[in-house]
């Protein structure tokens, strides 16, 4: 049987694979960074706990996996644990753990009483704050301009509508100074003109206080935008954490659904071969001693020749699958060679990510790996 891969393959450890069935082994220490990374999100699930926060502990959870599986080492699911605290704290965990419909139900699976841990769900941490900004952009208001609501015109304004008041007096006292003290419509039109220009002044402003309003909507609708892309991306983020997690889940699953299932096969094989070696028992029993001798050594001689004949066929079988992978290896990296860049193919086979080019340093231990073929 050829070794089936996994997705979730560390990605440091290129050309390994991943046992039969996904990660089965429980960590059970000795890996100081796993240790660091397992103790941190511990602590992050306790204060979430505490604080009766279920879906913050689902995601120390989710994360704690992850960190397992890179690894090598089997998820460790709290589900029973998460969902206690979200029913002791409705309000606080309002929109629930949530589900996936990919995710699965887990539990019985009505196949001979197989059983197994509920499937990861996931949570959505970013929906409401998504959604609100969303509404803010979508709903934004069109931009327009009122001086007279404009805190920095009316500054200006009542600057210069001083100045222009005490150019306007200074303009008239200057006037009628020279004609004795009395005011003349000369000197009142004069003063008007210098409290008009001030006001001109002002007039021309406007343009360029509207200008710069319009700069700050954009730049505020501009910060409303680029918030929006950081939270889709953290979004994003979250969920392919979850896929991860989850199809390591269904991988854990099946491989214990397919040991039962080998089991019960196992059992009635027994009990077949058992009862067909009780009848050839009897058949054999109303033979004389001799000939029953003859038949014991001929059997014997028989079933050493089928053993030996299984075995090399087994032989046979390892061979061919082990050139086979490695015909599939050297034509993979051929193909990345050629390309300069791992392909969906290349990537299924040499347990990479699609994208990563020649340069990387995984070419390199790809090449290492050739070598030493």
């Amino acid at each position: 049987m050829a070794t089936k891969r996994n997705e979730n393959i560390n990605p440091n450890l290129v050309g390994n694979q991943v046992p039969e069935g996904g990660y089965t082994e429980k960590y059970t220490g000795g890996n100081a960074a796993l240790d660091e990374g397992l103790s941190y999100w511990g602590n992050e699930y306790n204060k979430a706990k505490e604080s009766g926060d279920a879906m913050g502990m689902q995601n120390a959870n989710d994360n704690a996996n992850m960190l397992r599986n890179q690894h090598g080492y089997a998820a460790e699911y709290a589900t029973n644990d998460i969902q206690s605290v979200a029913n002791a704290n409705p309000e606080k965990n309002r929109g629930g753990l949530g589900s996936s419909s990919s995710g699965g139900s887990g539990g019985s699976s009505g196949s001979g009483g197989f059983s197994y841990g509920n499937a990861p769900s996931y949570v959505n941490r970013y929906s409401n704050d998504i959604a609100e900004l969303s509404h803010l952009i979508l709903n934004k208001e069109p931009f327009t301009y009122d001086p007279e609501k404009d805190d920095t015109y009316l500054q200006y304004e009542k600057s210069y509508t001083r100045s222009g008041q005490r150019a306007m007096e200074d303009t008239l006292g200057q006037v009628s100074a020279r004609t004795g003290g009395y005011a003349s419509s000369y000197a009142g039109a004069a003063a008007q003109q210098a409290y008009d220009t001030y006001m001109s002044a002002l007039a021309d402003k406007i343009p360029e206080l509207k200008q710069l309003a319009y700069s700050m909507y954009q730049d505020d609708l501009a910060n409303q935008r680029a918030n929006l892309s950081m939270l889709m991306a953290l979004e994003e983020g979250d969920y392919a954490k979850y896929l991860d997690t989850l199809g390591q889940y269904n991988t854990d699953r099946n491989f214990y659904y397919q040991v039962g299932r080998d089991t019960v096969l196992d059992n009635r094989y027994n009990t077949e071969w058992q009862h067909q070696l009780d009848r050839e028992q009897l058949e054999d029993s109303r033979y004389d001693t001799e000939w029953q001798h003859q038949l014991d050594r001929e059997e014997i001689e028989d079933q050493r020749y089928e053993d030996e004949t299984e075995y090399e066929r087994q032989q046979d079988s390892l061979d061919r699958a082990w050139q086979e992978d490695q015909a599939a290896f050297q034509n993979a990296m051929t193909r990345w060679t050629v390309l300069g860049v791992a392909d969906a193919e290349v990537a299924r086979v040499l347990g990479i990510p699609v994208g990563t080019r020649t340069t990387d340093w995984q070419y390199q231990q790809a090449q290492m790996r050739a070598m030493s073929i």
